[in-house]
């Protein structure tokens, strides 16, 4: 298998992380792909729109089929029971009827209120504890076959996003225009080699996207309601340049 894995982040919140999993995830399946789409923010934004839109509800959603499960369960056995195999339920993979791909969602609803932030905290600084995600999206892509895997990540430096940064193969960090956010990119881009040179993983070339996607109403709202802009074709475009530049490498 051949499985690409890329993460979207960045420390600034409201730079439109959210927005680019959503359009890439429904752009690159309209392009033929399969994709299997990842919610590693506390906020679970993007869960909410997904399972919201789904015919669902975020907070009556099972616990067994949330993110923060599978890190509760694996941070137990770390620390305590370290025999124990751990199995969970093949519906914990949503398929979201609207855009024809695959979600694994997060809830900020878990255990009253146990966000992955928190559970992070609960995480030591360990190959054990960083491969968490890694040995579980591994135990998904057994079961189900994807061509990308999309994954979005919090604004924040926690063990599970940088277990994120060590699994995948491609990283894209939105920005808005400002000198501010622009620093913020260099150091976002700093602590992902840092990341990788500690675990003793190869930097990653660094390739600056020129297109802009135009701070348009009808993106957000089309984004509230889990759906690519109809009216607005800017991440039509990204979507594709994004993909044929993974293609190629």
């Amino acid at each position: 298998m051949n499985i690409k894995k890329m993460f979207i982040g960045n420390y600034k919140g409201g730079v439109g992380k959210t927005t680019s999993v959503l359009n890439f995830a429904e752009n690159f399946t309209k392009m033929g792909k399969k994709i299997l789409v990842l919610d590693l923010d506390p906020q679970s934004s993007l869960s909410e729109i997904l399972v919201s839109n789904n015919d669902g509800q975020l907070i009556t959603m099972s616990e067994k089929k949330t993110l923060n499960y599978v890190f509760d369960l694996h941070i137990s056995r770390i620390k305590k029971y370290p025999n124990i195999v751990l199995e969970f339920d093949r519906d914990i993979v949503q398929t979201y009827k609207k855009g024809n791909f695959d979600f694994i969602a997060s809830s900020l609803f878990y255990r009253d209120g146990l966000g992955l932030d928190e559970l992070a905290v609960r995480m030591e600084d360990t190959i054990e504890y960083l491969s968490i995600l890694k040995g579980f999206l591994d135990m998904v892509l057994q079961e189900k076959s994807y061509d990308y895997v999309l994954i979005d990540c919090p604004p924040s430096n926690n063990l599970i996003t940088r277990s994120a940064f060590l699994l995948s193969d491609y990283y894209i960090i939105p920005t808005i225009l400002d000198r501010v956010s622009a620093n913020g990119v260099a150091h976002y881009i700093n602590t992902v080699n840092k990341t990788y040179q500690k675990c003793k993983y190869n930097n990653e070339d660094v390739y600056f996207f020129e297109e802009e996607i135009n701070n348009y109403v009808d993106i957000a709202r089309s984004t509230e309601i889990g759906q690519s802009s109809k009216a607005r074709n800017d991440y039509n475009e990204l979507s594709r340049i994004v993909l044929q530049r993974m293609q190629k490498m």
